[in-house]
């Protein structure tokens, strides 16, 4: 029988159906409003908990404070969801102090040099540790499951902003119970890598030392039955929103001029892969100084540096 033979009994059966609906159909129910309540108060609330590195803390231009922690992504999910997020906020001027703006005057918040900030605020009166974000910046995968404020120590004072004594990103999530958790890591295993030399063990983190610590804290998480969603890197590291071709910077050769950077004439139609959340500050800054000395403008070159390794 073909498909077109079986349409006609098919309708005929839907309108059967449909007058035998009709003919029989009662009033309407009434909804009990106390019900529904009823039924939606007896939910278990949800808590969601974010795990990472200083993506998910909210550092921003070189340092983390109240201001920036507010923007950071996991605050501004929970604040999409109206569902309220306790952050391990951190007074001003932060810790360490952000950069501010002109980046040319190369200040901090806390009026520090831009070559560096010692200072680290305390938390906003109020705040108790843990808090649903336990993110930290430079965190790796390794950190989430073993370093404490005090095996960090002066190296990253901010881990006592955010994480009780003795507990790490793992035992501090754990602690809250959650329902929800995000799980951010892995940016910090390759970053140095994007000065353009691939070496395991001095710009990346060889891929065991990842996979091993990242397999633990899902393990540990696993115990929760909490719904655990996974924050990854692109696949193609020249997605990367850092990475720029050297005909780009060609392009803003204009906009480095007014910022006293003059770009060389062998950016133009170069595809060299620049980091230029590194290399561009650093042209800005140095021309800051060269400016206000009378000294001649730095040059942006985007030619190969064989070599090359830059620690962030």
């Amino acid at each position: 029988m073909s498909s077109k033979m079986l349409v006609l009994p098919l309708l005929a059966v839907l309108v059967g159906v449909g007058c035998s609906d009709a003919a029989t159909t009662s009033a309407p129910r009434a909804i009990d409003p106390t019900a529904v309540r009823a039924d939606r108060t007896a939910r278990k609330p949800e808590k969601y908990v974010a795990i990472g590195t200083s993506l998910s803390m909210g550092w921003a231009s070189n340092g983390v404070y109240a201001g920036s922690q507010h923007t950071a992504w996991p605050a501004l999910l929970a604040f999409a969801a109206l569902q309220p997020m306790s952050l391990p906020l951190i007074q001003s001027p932060g810790c360490t102090s952000p950069i501010i703006a002109p980046l040319g005057a190369g200040v901090r918040l806390s009026g520090e040099s831009i070559a560096g900030s010692v200072v680290c605020a305390d938390n906003v009166q109020g705040v108790t540790l843990p808090t649903q974000d336990v993110g930290i910046a430079g965190a790796l995968a390794v950190d989430a499951v073993q370093a404490t404020p005090e095996s960090k120590g002066a190296s990253a004072p901010w881990y006592f902003r955010v994480l009780p004594p003795g507990t790490t990103q793992l035992t501090a999530a754990l602690a809250q119970q959650p329902t929800i958790l995000t799980v951010e890591f892995g940016g910090n295993e390759v970053l140095n890598a994007t000065s353009g030399l691939l070496a395991p063990g001095v710009t990346v983190v060889p891929l065991p030392g990842f996979t091993v610590p990242y397999d633990a804290l899902l393990d540990g998480l696993a115990g929760t039955r909490a719904k655990v969603v996974l924050v990854g890197l692109p696949v193609d590291g020249r997605h990367l929103a850092s990475l720029r071709q050297g005909a780009e910077i060609w392009a803003d050769r204009a906009e480095f001029a007014a910022l006293n950077v003059d770009v060389s004439n062998d950016c133009e139609n170069n595809q060299n892969y620049i980091n230029v959340s590194q290399k561009s500050l650093t042209m800005v800054f140095t021309a800051a100084f060269t400016s206000k000395n009378g000294l001649p403008n730095p040059v942006y070159s985007c030619t190969d540096i064989p070599g090359a390794v830059r620690r962030a």
